[in-house]
């Protein structure tokens, strides 16, 4: 029924495209849980807020029949901040570094680059 080429960020503001696809389609009206509507097949929003956001698409046809579609927690917008720390403070420079990540985040994988520069 619809697409959107992205649904999770951890940086705002974070602009998201919605498109429609559903055949025989004349009006739309997209409702977003923070009561935000849209009333056309294709557009951009940015979120400038963390949080998580449902849509509901209810999509008409020309005779007035339509069809909807409701996904829960489809934009995900995290404030993400990354608790990475080591047991030791001090290290040489062929040391090696065990890090511990105690990190929460609604998504599964996480990945780090680390620059770490040692003075």
């Amino acid at each position: 029924m619809f697409s959107v080429d992205t649904t999770y960020s951890c940086v705002k503001p974070f602009n998201v495209e919605f498109v429609d696809s559903t055949i025989d389609a004349v009006n739309w009206q997209w409702f977003f849980s923070d009561s935000v509507i849209y009333n056309m097949q294709s557009f951009s929003r940015t979120f400038d807020e963390y949080g998580l956001y449902d849509l509901n698409l209810k999509v008409y046809n020309s005779h007035g029949c339509f069809a909807n579609k409701k996904v829960n927690d489809l934009i995900k917008i995290e404030d993400f901040r990354p608790n990475i720390f080591t047991k030791f403070t001090n290290y040489c420079s062929n040391d090696i570094i065990d890090f511990n990540d105690s990190t929460y985040s609604m998504e599964t994988t996480l990945i780090y680059k680390i620059l770490l520069t040692i003075i």
